[in-house]
C-alpha cells in the first residue's frame, strides 16, 4: 500500500516535468496573431449571417469571455 506522502511526492514531481519548447517566441506570436486577424473578417460575416438574432451570441459571449 502507498502513503499519501509518497503518492504526493511522486505527484509534484510530475507537476514540475515541462515540455521541451518547439517554437519560438516569434512562430508562438505568430500564431496568436493570425487566430485574432481571423477573427476580424469572420465576426462580421457571422454577425450578417444571424441578422437581428446576432444581439443575443455578442450578449452572452460578452458575459462568458
Amino acid at each position: 500500500m502507498v502513503s499519501n506522502d509518497s503518492a504526493r511526492a511522486q505527484n509534484n514531481q510530475h507537476l514540475l516535468m515541462r515540455l521541451p519548447r518547439t517554437l519560438s517566441y516569434l512562430e508562438t506570436w505568430g500564431f496568436g496573431l493570425t487566430g485574432h486577424v481571423g477573427w476580424i473578417g469572420t465576426a462580421p460575416i457571422i454577425h450578417a449571417a444571424l441578422g437581428p438574432k446576432a444581439i443575443l451570441v455578442w450578449f452572452f459571449g460578452t458575459i462568458i469571455s
